[in-house]
């Protein structure tokens, strides 16, 4: 499987690691896996219709993990604390969505 290396928004490095498939939801059919400030996301890759949730996106060349929700009007609210704002779909890039993660405690 694929990891990516995000540091400060940007992809760093693109490894090949061993991960066990029993730990991969069945119904996720490009799942790759992406370490940003020592979380590991389990992310599905496949473009699917954006849903409320975390995703991986990409926003002016800076990779990073959002909670997006749908909005009316096929409008993205981009949850950022204070600093949340909102979007058209094609204002950003999806990278994929977050199945979960595995953090440091």
């Amino acid at each position: 499987m694929r990891l990516k290396k995000i540091t400060n928004g940007l992809s760093e490095s693109e490894d090949s690691v061993y991960y066990d498939s029993k730990l991969i939801p069945p119904s996720i059919s490009e799942p790759f896996l992406a370490e940003i400030d020592q979380v590991i996301y389990l992310v599905e890759g496949a473009k699917n219709e954006i849903t409320d949730g975390m995703w991986l996106i990409d926003i002016d060349g800076l990779v990073s993990i959002k909670r997006l929700y749908r909005l009316p009007g096929k409008k993205l609210r981009v949850e950022n604390g204070p600093a949340s704002f909102d979007c058209s779909p094609d204002d950003i890039s999806v990278l994929g969505k977050v199945i979960f993660k595995t953090e440091q405690i």
